[in-house]
This record gives C-alpha cells, sequence and structure tokens, in this order.
C-alpha cells in the first residue's frame, strides 16, 4: 500500500524576464484546454474515491460550467488554475492539479516562512538579512493592501483541493509566499512588541537559497534523528517515509533506545511516503499485532452498469443499481502485521499535526490500538490514499485519489484528520517565547508513566 504526498521543489532559473515569459504564455489551444478539463472529468468521474465528501456537486453541471470558463482564459497560467477550481470542487488532499514544470521554476519565494497559530498568520523564519524589518514571530495583517484573510479566501482557497477544513488555511500560507520572479508583495505586519509597520518584498529567491534566522524544520538531511532528552526520555524524529532507507536508519538506533524508559515519536513534519514503511518501523515498537487501515475503491464494470441501468430491473439485476449510479466499490479489509523479533516496547507518545499526511497517518492508524501509547498534538492534515496520475496538455499534470481509507473498526478520519488522545497546540505566546508545549506535555506525561513504574 503507497500512499503519496508531493512535495513541490522550485529550480533557479536565469532572471525574472524568463518567468515572465514562461508565466503569460498563451500555447494551449482551445482544443487543449477542452480536452484538459474533459479528461480531468472523466478520470474523476470513474475514479475519484470519495463522492461521498460532496454529496451536493453535481459533477456533470460542474463540468458543463467550466467549459466556457477555461476558453475564456488569455494565459496558460490563467487556464491551469481554472482546472484548480475545478478540482477543488472535489474536496480532496490527494487529488490536485500541478502546473507545468517550468512553471514552477519561473517562481520564487519571499524572504520568509509562515504558521497558522490563533488563527493569524504568523512569520516563523526570515532570511537573517531582514531580521531586523521583520522579525520573527510577527503577525502578517495585510497583503498588497488587502486584509490577509481576505485575500487567502477570495484569491488562493478557491484553488485549494482539500478534504479537511482545518487546513485551507494552512495550506494558503504556504502559497501566500511564492509568486513569479522579479514580482513583489507589500506586506503590512504587526511586530511582536506591538508596533506596526510596512515592507515590500520581491519574490526572488529559492527557498535554499536564503539564510535563515533558524535552521528550518524541512532543511533535514537524515530521515530519521535521535535526541536523548534527560530522565531517559528518548526523542526520535521521523521526518519522511519516502525512501526505505528511513527503515534501515530506525534499525540502527534501535540498540541505543533499548536504553530509553520512555519513547517520544515525532511525526510533526512527516508529509507521507510509503506506509509499508511506517509499518515495518511500528512492527520494532509492539509485541502485539496490529492491523493496517480498510479501504474501498471504486469499481466499474460496464455490463453490469447497464443491468442495473435497465428498463425492468428484476432480483437478478438490481443488485447492480448502484453501480449504474456511479455507488459501486470494491472493498479491501485490513491486513494483520506481525511483530519484529524482540520489539522494544516502552511507554511511548506520538507527536503530530496538520503536516503529518498520508503515509505518516496510515502509521497513526496502524498504531491506534497500542496499549503503551498516547498521542499528543492537533488534527492530521485529514487526507491519505492511492492516487492515480494523468497527463494534461501543456506539460501540466493531475492527480486523483482512487482509495478511501478507514480505521480497522471503520471510523473515518479522511476530512477530519486523525485526532490525538492529548489535543494541545501552539498559541502565539508560545512560538515567541520559543516554547513547545506538545513536547512540554510528552515528557510530563512519560515522566509520570515511569515514575509508577
Amino acid at each position: 500500500m503507497r500512499s503519496l504526498f508531493l512535495v513541490l521543489t522550485f529550480l533557479i532559473f536565469s532572471s525574472p524576464a524568463f518567468a515572465n515569459d514562461v508565466l503569460s504564455r498563451n500555447n494551449l489551444s482551445d482544443e487543449d484546454k477542452i480536452f484538459g478539463l474533459s479528461h480531468f472529468w472523466r478520470e474523476a468521474t470513474y475514479n475519484f474515491g470519495h463522492k461521498d465528501q460532496v454529496p451536493d456537486l453535481d459533477w456533470d453541471a460542474a463540468y458543463q460550467d467550466f467549459i466556457p470558463r477555461v476558453l475564456a482564459t488569455q494565459t496558460d497560467l490563467a487556464y491551469y488554475q481554472e482546472l484548480e477550481r475545478f478540482c477543488a470542487l472535489l474536496k480532496d488532499g490527494h487529488t490536485n492539479v500541478y502546473l507545468p514544470q517550468e512553471m514552477y521554476d519561473a517562481r520564487d519565494q519571499l524572504r520568509i516562512t509562515l504558521s497558522y497559530l490563533d488563527g493569524k498568520v504568523v512569520v516563523d523564519n526570515v532570511d537573517k538579512h531582514l531580521s531586523d524589518t521583520l522579525p520573527i514571530g510577527s503577525e502578517i495583517l495585510g497583503f498588497d493592501g488587502q486584509e490577509v484573510h481576505q485575500y487567502m479566501n477570495e484569491i488562493l482557497i478557491p484553488r485549494i483541493s482539500t478534504s479537511a477544513p482545518h487546513m485551507y488555511p494552512r495550506i494558503a500560507i504556504n502559497w501566500l509566499i511564492r509568486g513569479p520572479q522579479g514580482a513583489t508583495a507589500r506586506l503590512t505586519f504587526q511586530k511582536p512588541n506591538g508596533r506596526r509597520s510596512e515592507v515590500t518584498l520581491g519574490f526572488d529567491r529559492k527557498i535554499s537559497d536564503y539564510e535563515w534566522e533558524k535552521t528550518p524544520s524541512w532543511n533535514r538531511d537524515a530521515n530519521v534523528e535521535l535526541e536523548w532528552l534527560g530522565n531517559g526520555i528518548a526523542r526520535v524524529n521521523i521526518n519522511s517515509f519516502a525512501r526505505k532507507e528511513v527503515v534501515t536508519e530506525f534499525e540502527r538506533i534501535l540498540p541505543d533506545l533499548r536504553t530509553a524508559i520512555g519513547l517520544i515519536i515525532d511525526i510533526r513534519a512527516n508529509r507521507g511516503g510509503n506506509s509499508g514503511n511506517a509499518a515495518e518501523i511500528l512492527r520494532h515498537l509492539t509485541d502485539k499485532p496490529f492491523k493496517t487501515s480498510k479501504w474501498r475503491t471504486p469499481r466499474h464494470i460496464a455490463a453490469f452498469k447497464a443491468w442495473g441501468d435497465g428498463l425492468e430491473l428484476n432480483e437478478d439485476t438490481e443488485k447492480y443499481v448502484e453501480m449504474a449510479e456511479g455507488r459501486g466499490y470494491h472493498y479491501g479489509d485490513s491486513f494483520e502485521v506481525q511483530p519484529a523479533e524482540n520489539p522494544l516496547v516502552r511507554p511511548m507518545t506520538i507527536l503530530f499535526g496538520s503536516d503529518t499526511a498520508s503515509a505518516a497517518e496510515d502509521m497513526l492508524i496502524m498504531a491506534d490500538k497500542f496499549e503503551h501509547l498516547t498521542t499528543f498534538g492537533t488534527s492530521s492534515f485529514g487526507s491519505t490514499g492511492q492516487p492515480l496520475f494523468i497527463d494534461l496538455p501543456g506539460g501540466a499534470t493531475a492527480r486523483i485519489s482512487t482509495k478511501r481509507d478507514y480505521y480497522p473498526d471503520g471510523r473515518e478520519f479522511i476530512g477530519r484528520g486523525v485526532q490525538p488522545d492529548v489535543f494541545i497546540e501552539q498559541t502565539i505566546n508560545d512560538f515567541r517565547k520559543d516554547r513547545d508545549p506538545v513536547l512540554e506535555a510528552a515528557i510530563a506525561h512519560l515522566e509520570a508513566e515511569t515514575a509508577e513504574r
């Protein structure tokens, strides 16, 4: 079982002139535009696995509505953005439209990164050369003269596809700081000391080129990192499940972990990869079998659909009505995973949050019944599944989630996120004081657990 969560990378190209040429071109014909819209509509019609997420969506009517909209676009970029809006109607985090690579290459980033804390847009990192002007911990109030939430709601969120409402602003703030090479954005903000100010920044560098004030959490070379927190408690950051090496890296630190009396697994920055890798790691952390998620996927058999749509239904053909109405599914049961030999079983916590996605969420589902485990944090990303990739005109691509996953007992987590045992999140004040209340709560819990033993 494989779940993917794409992380976009931005490569360096020569000049703003290049970006302007790429982002303003109008090379797609009307036939291309109709084909791309129709191709996505058709594949989603047959293969989208989450139709019950959007019960009020008339997908065919939406397709008809978007035909004149895509034909009216004046640039290729505007066309792809209309496809994003069409895709966003499906409200699924594993169903997306991706621009051609050269359009991504033509975009740069502002010299900041952002977090969404207490319902506010907060600067969580900044290029060192800008730190006095726009300090870490500042709240962004406006973007190009418009209140920042209004800008996100009107310009960005209509193009964002997610099944979990809490993810809209968190995805939007990542889109907010990226734009065409050479363009600028005017930011109104309030510093941590309460003073309001304004600055105009350029989209002029790649994210990897800045001299960041703080070491970025995403700039990690290792899939697995071990840190000793004192009192015999070990913290293990697992940053990705994308590569098989994550399993061997974890197994490499197992001998050291056997000296721990409490264990913290931190997957707050883990955006997924291969859920099989997550299962391989969990096998070392329990002495009991555990189950993977249940799932279902759309099922279409042409003859069955015709029989179910027949004029004279009978007892032999009534069972095909759901398929005729586009509600036919194949169901896959969970399967049991056996623990590894000589597993490491200690009081354990897992930390996760809104960036915990896809295969990392699969890990949480598999660990749900671990008796020695308590989870801390906030709602996870709320999306996993097997995406089907398709090509679109002009070098763009799209993916459509074909599989809906559930807990082994049938509970839902798509669209709401996995919920922690202890819900706790960082506030703006916590961030400004460099406090990590989620980690602190996990440490306190393990100290109490181990003291009782």
